[in-house]
């Protein structure tokens, strides 16, 4: 199984990374970590400090080299802790998502707190503007209270369950999607269910 790239959402506002702390504990120089990766000492320098946004080509580039996984170089130090293994489920049928964990594909690593976050694969072009293909998110069902700019995995009146931001001025939830095809949901006007509050994304490498 391919290992993943986690982006908490709390986290996303920073720069931050562990490829410095992962380095050193390596017992690496930046210069010994470039002539490693086939790069240079200022990429490292520039990574390290967050004056370039550590993407996935660089953490799986590095991760080799740091004894570590690449989602791990995504997280804030202290953060590996609390990795477990969570659901993977595919859809969930009827609003009912403790049935849909009872019958989950597999299992994949995430750092959300909550103890029932699962996670919910994207299905076509529903999410897109989160998660590429084959990714998805992390959805805590414990945490439905609607709070405008949050983002939630709803299930439509047809069973679909996708990704939506709530929106409070008019109330409603928008589509992450670019797809005009996946409209809005506005609230007392549509019959839906929020499964919970998305906590995190999966992006493959």
């Amino acid at each position: 199984m391919r290992k993943p790239t986690i982006i908490m959402l709390s986290k996303t506002s920073g720069m931050g990374n562990r490829v410095k702390e992962r380095r050193k504990l390596a017992g690496l120089t930046q210069t010994q970590l470039a002539q490693l990766a086939g790069t240079s000492k200022n990429q490292i320098t520039k990574l390290e400090s967050g004056a370039r946004r550590l993407s996935d080509h660089w953490a799986e580039r590095l991760a080799p080299f740091l004894n570590c996984q690449p989602y791990e170089l995504f997280m804030a130090p202290g953060q590996d802790n609390n990795l477990r293994f969570v659901p993977l489920v595919g859809h969930i049928a009827c609003g009912n998502w403790r049935e849909a964990v009872e019958h989950a594909d597999g299992m994949v690593p995430s750092v959300a707190p909550g103890v029932n976050v699962f996670a919910l694969k994207a299905l076509g072009d529903s999410m897109n503007e989160l998660i590429q293909d084959d990714g998805y998110i992390y959805v805590d069902p414990d945490d439905r209270d609607l709070i405008d700019g949050k983002i939630y995995a709803v299930m439509n009146g047809e069973g679909e369950t996708t990704a939506k931001r709530y929106r409070a001025s008019p109330a409603r939830l928008v589509p992450c999607s670019t797809n005009p095809a996946h409209g809005e949901i506005v609230i007392g006007g549509g019959n839906f269910t929020v499964v919970g509050r998305v906590v995190g994304t999966y992006s493959p490498l």
